[in-house]
C-alpha cells in the first residue's frame, strides 16, 4: 500500500515539476488532471509494466536493454495520448548575446521534447524515490 501511494504522488509531483521548467510541455494547471495523470502512471508502473518486462525479458536480454526503453518509451506515449489536456509540442531556443559573443539558438522538435519529458519524469521519479 505504501509503494502504491508512494508511486502515485511522486508521479503526480514529478508531472508538475518538469511542466514547470519544459516550455514545450503545455499542461492546464488544474490539480485533477495531475492526479489523473498520478494515477494512471501508478495502474501502469505497477501492473502492466512488470508484466511486460517478464514478458520481453529474453528479448531484451538478447538487445542489452534496449527494448526496454523502447517499451518505457510506448507506455509513456500511451499515457500521453490518454489525456488531452497534456500536450507535448516543439521547444525553441532564442540565441543570446553577450557583449560581442552572440549564442545562437536552436529548436527541440516535438519528438525530442517528448523523450526529454519522460527521462525529466522518470529521473524525478527515482530522486524521490531513493531521497525521500
Amino acid at each position: 500500500m505504501k509503494k502504491i501511494f508512494r508511486t502515485f504522488a511522486f508521479s503526480g509531483i514529478a508531472l508538475y515539476f518538469t511542466s514547470l521548467w519544459n516550455h514545450g510541455l503545455q499542461v492546464q494547471k488544474e490539480p485533477v488532471i495531475f492526479l489523473e495523470f498520478a494515477l494512471a502512471f501508478t495502474l501502469v508502473a505497477l501492473f502492466i509494466k512488470p508484466i511486460l518486462k517478464l514478458i520481453l525479458f529474453p528479448i531484451n536480454f538478447l538487445t542489452l536493454g534496449l527494448v526496454g526503453t523502447l517499451v518505457n518509451l510506448l507506455l509513456f506515449y500511451f499515457l500521453f495520448s490518454l489525456f488531452p489536456e497534456l500536450k507535448i509540442l516543439a521547444w525553441d531556443f532564442p540565441g543570446a548575446k553577450f557583449g560581442i559573443v552572440q549564442i545562437p539558438g536552436f529548436h527541440l522538435s516535438s519528438f525530442l521534447n517528448f523523450i526529454v519529458v519522460i527521462f525529466s519524469i522518470s529521473f524525478l521519479i527515482s530522486l524521490f524515490e531513493n531521497f525521500l
